[in-house]
């Protein structure tokens, strides 16, 4: 049996179409699917009274309801009803339903993965995350050790539970391929991503654009069921199926739909630090030896684990990596005109911070090594807008670089370059425009294209100079500013009974200006004579996208009826 449970508000009729699909692609089972009405309001109305209608209230009424164990028991009402109709139940020990599957569509990834852990054979999710309520906080669990078999059905042009969240699920399971072979994982823990798949069509068709959700190139409704339930019947097939014929011809599938998925979702991936997903699936079996090592073909593994803790919040090393990386190759740009063979006495390194205090009593240092060198070391902190958004759901899952770095004409004076203040540092403009360029070189060429023709433009102008009205207070700059988007007018509201259902203009209006805050004071031109001024003159600091940001505005934000939060 497949148990669904839907997200919040939508009837059982939403989910007609994707149980007819499922059961027409699983010729192998004899499958029943029961699809769980639950009605939100009146559970928060019973256990949390009339105070349940405010936001605090809410949130209280949602706890008592979970203590409650309320959607357990309507799981278990499903299923007493469908024995009575005549579904046998394979019991395993006094709780656990063998021959039960959960599909957790949108906000029914709230409670009912915790549940199928304890009561099913194994959970699917569909447009939802395994921390439903705090996956933007950056928490993540370990796939690996979850104890159950767990598919991730995430779509391309979900604008609500955007993709770019599952990239650390992505990496797992592909480090995992290392050590139990591509299929195995294609089977037990399959991350699948759907090519033009939008919130909407993971249920009744209903793009709701105040949400975030995308309308603009998404696959038809139909079309979309029909994929979906061919995947979702291939992972209930290699489970359930009897037959060995049609469970080998699921995990086919499922590895097939593994190895696409990882190939598209490869270089948001890199981009953002976490290695090469693709490669580790191109072997279907595991190695004869056991893999060692943290890092194994590109991806690094075990990154999502804490100690003592079920989920971490934990950085991974390979985002510091990738943060660090490109201030490197900011501060080269900001370089580019001085001469190449001075530039060959110049080493540049980063450090990355994830706490601003650490950053804003940090300088980039010029100390001089032997023979004419110098080490230039630079500072970038990782700045995730889904920590301080009101609607951090619609957020980046990339961070932003808030970058450290030296100017042109400082370097230049400590190198020992004739007249340097001919050395001019680029605007941050310049800096977010080859961020972006870099981004769409990276993406692939359909997304690009998509973007071009469909996404709002980002026009970087006007940054915002914090020594404009007079000295600034650097800690001031650091812990206050920020990138600023500034969004067009909005479209006029569609009108009429069909309000929410209609589709997107041909492209999104308008462009989106994007406007950075800096600091830069040149330093005097004797500045290479003076005591300390390789820690405190020449400052150039800024604050800019990632490359996997724009990849993010490009893939998926660009193509949005509201404006994002970022």
């Amino acid at each position: 049996m497949l148990a669904i449970a839907p997200g919040a508000f939508l009837p059982t009729s939403a989910f007609q179409p994707l149980a007819e699909a499922v059961q027409a692609s699983a010729p192998h089972l004899r499958l029943w699917v029961g699809i769980l009405k639950i009605d939100t309001m009146a559970l928060m109305t019973l256990y949390g009274g009339p105070a349940a209608m405010s936001s605090d209230g809410f949130r209280a009424a949602s706890k008592a309801v979970s203590d409650a164990d309320a959607y357990r028991k309507l799981l278990k009402q499903m299923l007493e009803r469908a024995t009575a109709m005549g579904f046998a139940p394979r019991m395993e020990g006094p709780a656990r339903t063998g021959n039960l599957v959960v599909l957790c569509q949108s906000a029914g990834g709230m409670a009912y993965p915790d549940i199928a852990r304890t009561s099913a054979a194994a959970t699917i999710l569909l447009g939802t995350k395994i921390k439903v309520g705090d996956y933007f906080r950056h928490i993540l669990l370990s796939m690996e050790a979850w104890p159950r078999p767990l598919m991730a059905l995430s779509g391309e042009l979900d604008g609500q539970m955007r993709w770019p969240w599952d990239a650390p699920y992505i990496a797992e399971t592909a480090a995992m391929a290392t050590k139990f072979g591509g299929r195995y994982v294609a089977v037990n823990k399959p991350v699948i991503w759907i090519p033009g798949l939008n919130h909407g069509n993971t249920s009744n068709g209903v793009v709701n654009t105040p949400r975030g959700d995308v309308a603009a190139g998404v696959t038809e409704h139909s079309a979309c069921m029909k994929v979906l339930g061919a995947h979702v019947a291939s992972f209930l097939t290699a489970h359930l199926a009897p037959s060995e014929q049609g469970r080998a011809e699921a995990e086919d599938a499922l590895l097939a739909a593994v190895q696409a998925s990882t190939r598209h979702t490869a270089p948001y991936c890199a981009a953002l630090g976490l290695g090469d997903v693709a490669a580790p699936f191109a072997e279907a079996l595991p190695p004869r030896e056991a893999a060692s090592g943290p890092w194994r073909a590109g991806v690094l593994s075990g990154a999502g684990r804490s100690a003592g803790q079920a989920d971490s919040i934990a950085v991974h090393p390979g985002v510091v990596a990738a943060a660090e990386q490109h201030a490197v190759s900011m501060q080269r740009q900001v370089l580019a005109a001085l001469p190449a063979e001075a530039l060959e006495r110049l080493t540049i390194v980063a450090t990355a911070h994830t706490h601003v205090d650490t950053l804003l009593y940090s300088q980039p240092v010029l100390s001089p090594l032997r023979d004419g060198r110098w080490l230039l070391t630079v500072h970038v902190l990782l700045h995730f807008r889904s920590l301080e958004a009101e609607r951090a759901h619609l957020c980046s899952q990339a961070p932003e670089h808030w970058l450290k770095l030296k100017c042109a004409q400082m370097v230049a004076a400590m190198l020992g370059l004739p007249d340097p203040a001919q050395y001019g540092t680029p605007a941050p403009a310049e800096l977010n425009r080859a961020t972006l360029q870099q981004a769409l070189s990276a993406v692939p060429a359909t997304v690009a294209a998509r973007y071009e023709k469909l996404g709002r433009k980002l026009e970087f102008e006007d940054d915002m100079d914090a020594m404009a009205s007079g000295p600034a207070s650097p800690e001031v700059f650091v812990r206050q500013s920020r990138i600023l988007f500034r969004h067009p007018p909005a479209p006029p509201a569609p009108a009429g009974p069909d309000a929410g259902h209609a589709a997107a203009p041909a492209q999104a209006a308008g462009t989106v200006k994007v406007s950075s805050p800096f600091v830069l004071v040149p330093p005097p031109a004797d500045v290479a004579s003076k005591p300390l001024t390789t820690r405190f003159m020449g400052p150039f600091y800024t604050k800019i996208m990632s490359i996997a940001q724009a990849m993010e505005w490009v893939w998926l934000d660009s193509l949005r009826e509201v404006d994002s939060p970022w």
